[in-house]
């Protein structure tokens, strides 16, 4: 069961080509995190999937939406710091929605921070730093 009181004060989420600080104290109430802990990992990211459908520019269109979206999917998996939601266009289904994960190092992870404190992150950055070398864990629909 997930520990809100023991999560750390801030933490970096990979969200598709934006770094997110992350403050789950923040940004979940316990109350909604006893409701989320009681979710799976596949109806978390149906949720996730969901938002994008809704807003495929996320987490540039609605940052605070975005962070909570991260939120959740690490509660679901402390260990993931990264997804890429793959949108086909401007009005999809969220199962038109491709899913990817990744457990990034945390060199990593401040590297791409301080790239995008530079104003230098681009999706073809992040394609090229995260997900072109990811492993397989994805989710596909």
């Amino acid at each position: 069961m997930f520990q809100f009181a023991l999560w750390w004060a801030l933490v970096l989420f990979l969200l598709n080509d934006m770094v997110l600080d992350l403050e789950p104290s923040k940004l979940v109430r316990p109350a909604v995190a006893g409701h989320l802990a009681k979710l799976n990992m596949g109806q978390v990211t149906t949720l996730v999937r969901e938002v994008f459908a809704q807003n495929p520019r996320l987490p540039a269109g609605n940052l605070m939406l975005a962070r909570r979206a991260a939120v959740m999917m690490v509660m679901k998996d402390p260990a993931l710091n990264a997804a890429l939601f793959l949108t086909p266009g401007r009005a999809c289904a969220p199962d038109d929605i491709t899913v990817r994960f990744a457990s990034l190092a945390a060199e990593v992870m401040f590297q791409l921070k301080n790239i995008q404190d530079q104003g230098r992150l681009t999706p073809g950055a992040v394609n090229a730093l995260v997900w072109s070398r990811a492993g397989p864990r994805a989710s596909a629909g």
